[in-house]
């Protein structure tokens, strides 16, 4: 609803202004009617409209007076001049005090229905940039406003959606994982808004990591059936577009400033009770009950499996212990595991065949479970699954068979991958694009170059894109972030804004600032 005062001081006239404003567009409802400008200050004590129309030529206060008296109190109310013929030139005259626009009287039909489209469209497209960057600071825990309240119980039901595409990502270097990909490139207001009543609405927002975003949506059904039906069909048209999804539902929300918590609570049990490449939907848990009751027994390997696998390793038989995982990896995607499963399981096979090999001194744990992690974040599949943890024992061979390089071949081979990064910043390089260049597995390259440049081949990318575009704002101190992100090889110009932040401290638009203040 958009509300309106309408101000005149012929009664006939102002009742027929009413009626015809509510009969051009229904979106439009007249809260307050005023016969003179002193009459409409006092109303706007307490009723403040969206709209204002008012007459020119009235006794006492007139409508440049009214007008000004709005402007002096910073209402944000939008005018239109009502004005007759005679008044046309003194109609015109006040458009300089900012007013939306003026109509002649009689009211034209069409002229008017023409200028509330538009009124409509710009008080909409107001509402909405407000309701998202309060959303907005809401889901970051950020501290919102008391009047945050009201304003969305008048909206409707509130509820929180958290969409995962593929496997929940317990492994924080995502920058050019195929899950932000996807993200990037699927506009999920506009899909979720196929699913809703006209005056229903959703809000898309970035999650924690690529692989994530959270949907804010009010409804006007505050019933579980309604919500789980507008899941399942966006997860059906998801599916269409990715093979797994998960979505979260959170229970409806009485009080706004809890939403952020209920936002953690959500992706803490999305963790837990995620299926392994299997797409579902869950409905949150109530914070009452405990998180430790949303995880069964954890399955364990069995002997029989353990002794093979063991075996293999021991002799060395890579043919075999291929086999045997892939069997392996059968009976978990048979069984349904939920991820913190397969992790859990994966790092026991890693490191029973490690020490099969005699390879238990030759591997930091730390940095191990952290690539055991980044294979089961990244894959969507047991296919994928196995392709990535493979990568891992190829690794394990290498150094074992001692087909790697001398420390002095190896220091010169780091180098080169140094100079071929340093040379293309704007390409997508990642772990796997490097393997292929320099004929090393991904996870023995990213730990060759770690202990080489003391960071990830990742790290070190993003490490030089911010120093260039440090030197590319201090050489033209007045390009547009867009462009500085293009130059460095960012697509997106809020994700180097962000990572630009997170690696200097400040933001683009603030290092340009301190550029400026050196200058003087």
């Amino acid at each position: 609803m958009i509300k309106v005062m309408v101000v005149e001081d012929e009664p006939p006239i102002l009742r027929s202004i009413c009626s015809i404003i509510e009969a051009v567009n229904h979106e439009f409802k007249v809260i307050a009617m005023a016969d003179s400008g002193s009459d409409a200050i006092r109303m706007l004590e307490t009723d403040i409209p969206d709209v204002l129309f008012t007459d020119i030529q009235m006794s006492v206060v007139d409508g440049l007076a009214l007008i000004q008296h709005i402007r002096d109190k910073d209402l944000d109310i939008k005018v239109v001049i009502l004005s007759g013929y005679s008044e046309f030139n003194y109609a015109r005259s006040a458009m300089a005090l900012g007013v939306e626009d003026y109509l002649l009287k009689p009211l034209d039909r069409s002229e008017l229905s023409v200028l509330l489209s538009k009124l409509a469209n710009d008080i909409n497209g107001k509402r909405n940039k407000r309701q998202r960057e309060f959303f907005n600071s809401v889901i970051e825990n950020r501290i919102v406003s008391t009047e945050g309240d009201s304003c969305i119980s008048s909206k409707g039901y509130l509820l929180l959606m958290l969409f995962c595409a593929g496997s929940f990502p317990t492994y924080s270097l995502d920058y050019y994982s195929p899950r932000r990909v996807f993200w990037e490139n699927t506009d999920l207001e506009k899909l979720m808004l196929k699913f809703l009543h006209s005056d229903e609405s959703c809000f898309a927002f970035k999650g924690t990591t690529g692989a994530e975003r959270v949907a804010v949506l009010t409804l006007k059904d505050s019933s579980d059936d309604r919500a789980k039906y507008i899941a399942a069909s966006a997860l059906e048209e998801l599916n269409k577009l990715y093979g797994c999804i998960n979505i979260g539902i959170s229970p409806y929300i009485e009080k706004i400033e809890t939403a952020g918590g209920i936002l953690n609570d959500l992706r803490t049990q999305l963790n837990k009770k995620m299926v392994f490449a299997k797409s579902q939907i869950f409905k949150t848990a109530s914070s009452a009950q405990s998180l430790d009751a949303l995880k069964p027994d954890m399955p364990v390997m069995d002997t029989v499996n353990q002794k093979r696998i063991l075996k293999c390793a021991e002799s060395g038989s890579i043919s075999s212990l291929k086999n045997e995982l892939l069997n392996l990896f059968q009976q978990w995607e048979a069984s349904s595991f939920l991820q913190i499963w397969v992790e859990k399981l994966v790092k026991d096979v890693v490191f029973l065949c490690l020490g099969g090999l005699g390879l238990s001194n030759s591997f930091n744990s730390t940095d191990l479970e952290l690539q055991i992690n980044e294979a089961v974040s990244n894959s969507n599949n047991y296919k994928e699954l196995f392709i990535n943890v493979w990568y891992i024992f190829e690794e394990m061979f290498q150094i074992k068979l001692k087909a790697g390089y001398s420390n002095e071949s190896i220091e010169l081979l780091m180098e080169k991958v140094d100079m071929y990064i340093a040379g293309n910043l704007t390409e997508q390089i990642n772990n796997q694009l490097l393997s292929e260049k320099f004929g090393l597995v991904p996870s023995y390259l990213s730990k060759l170059f770690r202990k080489h440049k003391g960071m990830s081949p990742a790290d070190y990318l993003f490490h030089l894109r911010i120093e260039k575009a440090k030197e590319v704002i201090e050489g033209q101190p007045d390009i547009l972030t867009k462009d500085i992100a293009a130059i460095t090889g960012f697509c997106d110009p809020f994700h180097f804004s962000k990572v630009f932040k997170r690696k200097t401290g400040m933001s683009p638009s603030e290092y340009k600032s301190l550029v400026g203040k050196k200058r003087e």
